[in-house]
């Protein structure tokens, strides 16, 4: 028979990794089709396509050719690279907002990549 002692140690184990599995952020965000709708996060690109993303939570993701994000409903953060080794900007923009990222001064091109999107 288990002693009073492991017992106790194995409720503590539980109660540690029910509050982690609680407090651990949502990485709800999805990719959707755009359709009509306003109020998705959009990434619009220079070949005139469009990207698309819904609910809240982050992801990590690899967009090249970007023009400029709509917001929709969203308040947002993005961190892009203006050229391939430079380093990272984040920025966050409101709802309802639109953001074209910085250009590379020495290229002009818009923004190399987005690598992360969060949507809160």
């Amino acid at each position: 028979m288990p002693s009073a002692l492991v017992r106790g140690a194995g409720i503590a184990a539980v109660a540690l990794l029910t509050t982690l599995a609680t407090t651990l952020p949502a990485h709800a965000v999805n990719r959707t089709g755009c359709g009509s709708r306003s109020d998705f996060l959009k990434v619009h690109l220079t070949g005139g396509g469009e990207l698309c993303f819904a609910n809240a939570g982050e992801m990590k993701v690899a967009i090249y050719g970007i023009q400029y994000i709509s917001t929709g409903n969203n308040v947002v953060r993005i961190r892009y690279r203006q050229a391939i080794n430079s380093t990272p900007i984040e920025v966050g923009v409101g709802k309802w907002s639109t953001f074209a990222p910085l250009p590379d001064p020495d290229t002009l091109v818009q923004a190399h990549k987005i690598e992360w999107i969060k949507i809160h």
